[in-house]
Order: C-alpha cells, then sequence, then structure tokens
C-alpha cells in the first residue's frame, strides 16, 4: 500500500527516537526530511504527532531554538492541538530561552 499519514508519523517517531546530542546524525536527519517532503507531496498535513517528533528529535540533538520555533508552528496551526507529549516536550526549552510565560 501506498504510506499515509500514520506510516510516516511512525517512520518520523522511530527517527526521533533514534537522535543523539552527541552527535549530529545525517541518516536520521535524511529519514526525517524524506518523511516532511513524502507527506507535502502526497498533500499530508502535518498533525500533533509529526509536530511531536520533530519537537522531540529537535529537543534530541540540543537544538532548542528549533524546537522553539516548531512548536510556535504548531500553535499558530488551527488544524493542530497539542497535546500532552507536546506539552511535556516544550517545557525544557521555552524555561530554558526564558519563555514563561508563553
Amino acid at each position: 500500500g501506498d504510506l499515509d499519514k500514520y506510516s510516516f508519523n511512525s517512520i518520523l517517531n522511530a527517527a526521533a527516537k533514534c537522535s543523539k546530542s552527541d552527535n549530529d546524525n545525517p541518516i536520521t536527519n535524511s529519514i526525517m526530511l524524506s518523511c516532511l517532503r513524502g507527506m507535502k507531496e502526497r498533500g499530508i498535513q502535518e498533525d500533533v504527532l509529526t509536530y511531536n517528533a520533530r519537537i522531540q528529535a529537535a529537543l534530541a540533538s540540543d537544538e532548542d531554538e528549533a524546537a522553539i520555533q516548531l512548536i510556535d508552528q504548531l500553535i499558530s496551526d488551527p488544524s493542530v492541538e497539542p497535546d500532552r507529549y507536546t506539552i511535556n516536550f516544550i517545557l525544557k526549552p521555552f524555561l530554558k530561552a526564558g519563555r514563561r510565560d508563553e
């Protein structure tokens, strides 16, 4: 069958869990970019699981600013509702960046 949102999100989630802060993993980055490109080509909208995987990968790679940008995108997207995992992910970078009021 053709890849759908659930397939892409599963791959993104696995890649996010493989992200390491001690090195920049080009294979993981390539997998994530390929998935996002594949979703876009098929007209598949990002959902909360997509955002969570991307945020998790950014945080695992110590890219807090990238994680904050993704969180800002998620919050400004009216079609996506943050879940409890999103809330847990956002605490660390927002507190480190001094954005306690957001």
